[in-house]
């Protein structure tokens, strides 16, 4: 795992809309519900940046996460966000706005709570 990364994150499954928000890398490392299953092709974690990272080479007992090279926008970000609450039941998620991609994660965190 990359010190980089910029934390809290979100990790999307390929082909799904729900989103799950980690807080911390202490968190990712400690929550064994994380690692319990392997993650599949696709599957990535959004930094508060907006940056991709492959979790598919990750199981329960390695945390590798390889960086894409890929960044999402505050829109894209956003969006993703949109999906996420409609998913979850959440209405008028269109008239859904944030001033920044950390704000857009930080609202996943807040509705997982």
């Amino acid at each position: 795992m990359s010190d980089k990364v910029e934390w809290p994150v979100v990790i999307q499954y390929q082909g799904q809309h729900e989103l799950t928000y980690v807080e911390s890398e202490s968190v990712w490392r400690g929550d064994t519900d994380l690692h319990f299953f392997a993650y599949e092709s696709g599957d990535v974690v959004i930094d508060s940046r907006g940056a991709v990272y492959d979790i598919s080479q990750s199981t329960h007992s390695t945390h590798q996460w390889i960086a894409t090279g890929d960044h999402l926008t505050k829109a894209q970000v956003t969006t993703l966000v949109q999906h996420h609450l409609s998913h979850a039941g959440q209405c008028c998620v269109s008239k859904f706005s944030v001033n920044s991609i950390a704000e857009a994660i930080a609202v996943v965190g807040l509705e997982s709570d």
